[in-house]
This record gives structure tokens, sequence and C-alpha cells, in this order.
């Protein structure tokens, strides 16, 4: 009995670990950015799926580490750094396999570029930004509070709905104020 279990009970713990292996669907990109030994940080890195056009797209952190993770397996992909004052790198043809980390170090090099002049308009202050519009704001009428489904339909009851409002210390005040009846005219 005991010699027939063992190996049942062996099978059995090692049969999830199989299933584990086969949710992996996806590969990712990774690498380094430098100008000769130094890290660049900020740089953009675009990966592009050729067959169906999908783009990946990171930016470089401070010690010039960058991760594309969750790519189509498959390819060809090209993927290009870019920044500006440096010249764009690029690679083509890479191919990727399930759960694959592909390894893409690229060397930037500096690259100096005269910019077209750059020419900014101004016009009459719209409805949206203008002087007036400082911060947030919500415009309330009496009618509203009055129709609040609280027991007190006061401005804090109100105000404590809008996602701008942080601060109901303020509110206490503002309520106190403005003098709002707590129990509405029927």
């Amino acid at each position: 009995m005991f010699k027939l279990t063992y190996p049942i009970a062996l099978i059995l713990l090692l049969l999830p670990n199989f299933s584990l292996l086969a949710q992996e669907t996806t590969a990712e990109i990774s690498g380094i950015i430098k100008e000769n030994v130094l890290p660049v940080s900020d740089v953009a890195i675009t990966a592009t799926h050729l067959p169906t056009g999908t783009k990946y797209v990171t930016v470089s952190r401070q010690d010039g580490r960058y991760n594309l993770p969750n790519l189509k397996i498959g390819g060809p992909y090209s993927v290009a750094a870019s920044f500006v004052g440096y010249k764009q790198m690029k690679k083509d043809s890479i191919t990727l396999i399930v759960g694959q980390a592909y390894d893409l170090n690229f060397a930037m090099t500096p690259e100096s570029k005269t910019l077209d002049n750059v020419a900014v308009h101004a016009s009459t202050q719209g409805k949206v930004f203008n002087a007036n519009h400082t911060g947030p704001q919500e415009v309330v009428k009496r009618d509203h509070i009055m129709d609040l489904p609280t027991l007190n339909a006061t401005v804090k009851n109100l105000a404590e709905l809008f996602p701008s409002n942080n601060n109901f210390n303020k509110v206490k005040q503002v309520d106190q104020v403005l003098d709002v009846p707590a129990t509405p005219n029927v």
C-alpha cells in the first residue's frame, strides 16, 4: 500500500508546477542606455511589432535602465531609442520567444541640430482657461443643497461629495457663514 501511494503523491505535487509554466505567453525587452560609460536617463524607447503595428513605449530610468514587459511573442520587432541632443539609435529584426528576456543595450552618440524658429500666437481667453479660473470650482444653488439625500441638508454634506474638497474643517466654517438651514423648507 505504501509503495503505491508514494508515487501518486509525488505526481500530484509536481503536476501544478508544470501547469504554471504554461501560463506565460509574453516576452520582454530590457537594457541600459549609455553615452560612453555614463547612463542616460529619460530616453524614449519604442518597440514596434511590425506585423501588427503595435507600439510599446517606455522611458529609461535614472540609472539608464529600461524595461518593455508583456510584449507579443514573435516578430519582427523594430526598437528605437531617441532623446533630444542625441542621434536616434535603432535595432531591427528582433524576434521574441515565450518567456524570453531579450537584452538590448544602446550606446547614444551626441548630435547637435539647429531648430527652426517657434512662433507663439495668443488669443482671447476662453471659457475654460482664463484669469478668473484659478482652481477647481463647483457652482451650487440652494436647490441642490435642499435636494441632498441626507437628514441635514447642509453645504458640508454637499462639499463632501466633491472630489476637489480635501479639507472638511474649512467646509464647517463656510457652512456657518452661509447660514444654511439644517432642515429643508417643506
